[in-house]
């Protein structure tokens, strides 16, 4: 009997949720469908997809292009490797790029000498300042400054800069 209220409610709810996926027109999305997934097939819409109004269509490339890489931090410059980049848009519409410059190793706070750095682009990134460097200069691996949020404040155009320091975030 008790295994009876169970079921009941159980069959229910599945077949409620089986008419609502086949009465819906294109429950993959339009265009979308099991069979064209894997291969390269054009399954862009006239209007393009969900929340994208671009140019998006038959005969346009269903794949991402960047035709106009710039690279802000280098993975390794000399004995410094950049890590943990971060990406603000200024009020003003600037932007500005924050990394880590991890000197003379890629190891972490503390463990080795770490200084935050930025670079800004007036021209929506085609190109970028000069490197600046924005904490103390980091010593020794005591000293390092790293792992940095970064955020605006769109009130009053203030930036907001945490980073770990010292020791370390664990040992804080």
């Amino acid at each position: 009997m008790r295994k009876r209220y169970f079921f009941i409610p159980l069959i229910s709810i599945i077949v409620i949720s089986g008419v609502l996926v086949w009465a819906c027109k294109h429950p993959f999305g339009e265009g979308l469908s099991i069979i064209n997934i894997g291969k390269k097939v054009d399954y862009s819409i006239e209007e393009g997809g969900p929340g994208y109004k671009g140019e998006i269509g038959k005969g346009v490339t269903n794949s991402i292009i960047r035709p106009n890489k710039v690279e802000v931090f280098p993975l390794q410059s000399g004995k410094n490797y950049y890590r943990i980049p971060t990406l603000i848009q200024l009020t003003n519409g600037d932007l500005l790029a924050f990394a880590d410059r991890r000197i003379g190793s890629v190891g972490d706070v503390p463990k080795s000498p770490i200084e935050t750095v930025y670079k800004k682009s007036t021209n929506n990134g085609k190109t970028w300042s000069k490197e600046t460097r924005i904490s103390p200069q980091s010593t020794a691996t005591n000293r390092s400054y790293g792992d940095g949020a970064y955020c605006v404040d769109r009130k009053t155009g203030n930036i907001i800069c945490l980073v770990v320091g010292d020791q370390g975030f664990i040992q804080s």
